[in-house]
């Protein structure tokens, strides 16, 4: 090894010229090095990337107020399917709601007594 201060860069020693950085003044005007390898992506790819990384953090933020199906589920006091395919089938059902069976069952029984009727007399 040479009497040198410090050892060259193929040995993983300190590279002789310190790249600057983009907030000094005198950067450049392309805005970047010509050392090294080249970029893959461009300027508008990366604020596309950048922006979508914000869209992913507001909403993790927003997950932690938000309810799983899980948790939904366990309140509710059902399966985590149950709560799959309200989302899934947009709250529409075959039967009727429980709270409104009773009526239903009602306006079913007269319709049929009608029927009957007409059909009999």
């Amino acid at each position: 090894m040479s009497a040198s201060k410090g050892r060259d860069r193929s040995r993983g020693g300190q590279p002789s010229v310190v790249p600057r950085s983009h907030g000094d003044p005198q950067f450049g005007a392309l805005g970047g090095s010509t050392i090294g390898r080249p970029r893959k992506l461009t300027d508008r790819q990366v604020k596309t990337i950048l922006a979508a990384h914000a869209r992913f953090i507001a909403w993790r933020a927003l997950r932690q107020t938000v309810k799983s199906q899980r948790q939904l589920a366990h309140a509710f006091g059902v399966s985590q399917a149950t709560i799959s395919l309200a989302i899934r089938s947009q709250g529409r059902y075959k039967q009727v709601s429980p709270e409104r069976r009773d009526a239903q069952a009602k306006m079913r029984r007269e319709t049929f007594e009608r029927l009957l009727a007409k059909r009999l007399g």
